[in-house]
C-alpha cells in the first residue's frame, strides 16, 4: 500500500509516496520511501527486519535533515544509512576490502551521488569506507581470526594517557 505525504517545507518538490509494511511483531507498521521498496530484497533477511532497516534510515534522516532540496542525494544518504545499520548487525554481508557491491548497492555510486561535486568528496568517501571496514570486522564472524580486530581490541586496552602521552581524551582529538 502506498500513501503520499507532503514534501518537506521549502523543498519545492511534489509529494513523495511511501510504502507501508506491516510487521508480524505486535502492531508494527513501517513506512519508507517508495524508491526503496525493492532494496535489500535479494538478501536473506526477514521482511520485518528489511522493513525496520529501511524505516530506521528514513526516520533518522527525517529527523536530522527535515528540509532537503536534492532528492537524489537524500536517497543516496538514506541508502548509506541502511547499509550502516545492516552492517552493525550482519557484518558478514560486507567485505569492503574485497568489493564495492554491498547488499545490492554500489557503495561508490551512492558516495558519488551524495558527495559528488563537493570539496569533501574524497575525504568523506574514505571516512564512510573506513566505517564499513571496522564495523564489518567488529560484527562479522571473521573477528575471531582477524588481525585488524585483534589490534583494535589491544589498542583499546591501553590507557589513553599512555597512548596520547599528554592525557588528552579520545573525544578531544576528533
Amino acid at each position: 500500500m502506498s500513501t503520499a505525504i507532503p514534501s518537506e517545507p521549502g523543498a519545492g518538490l511534489p509529494p513523495n509516496p511511501l510504502v507501508e509494511a506491516s510487521g508480524t511483531i505486535g502492531e508494527s507498521r513501517w513506512f519508507y520511501p517508495d524508491e526503496l521498496k525493492n532494496d535489500l530484497v535479494n538478501l536473506d533477511l526477514s521482511d520485518d527486519f528489511r522493513a525496520q532497516a529501511l524505516t530506521c534510515a528514513f526516520e533518522y534522516l527525517r529527523c536530522v535533515i527535515p528540509h532537503w532540496t536534492n532528492r537524489k542525494r537524500y536517497l543516496a544518504f538514506m541508502r548509506i544509512v541502511v547499509l550502516e545499520t545492516l552492517c552493525e548487525v550482519h557484518g558478514d554481508l560486507f567485505r569492503p576490502e574485497e568489493t564495492d557491491n554491498m547488499a545490492g548497492y554500489s557503495l561508490q555510486e551512492q558516495l558519488d551521488i551524495l558527495f559528488g561535486g563537493t570539496p569533501v568528496h574524497e575525504a568523506m568517501s574514505r571516512e564512510v569506507r573506513a566505517f564499513f571496514v571496522t564495523t564489518s570486522e567488529k560484527s562479522g564472524s571473521a573477528r575471531d581470526g582477524s588481525e585488524l580486530f585483534r589490534r583494535c581490541v589491544n589498542a583499546l586496552a591501553i590507557p589513553q594517557k599512555i597512548t596520547f602521552g599528554s592525557g588528552i581524551v579520545m573525544g578531544a582529538c576528533d
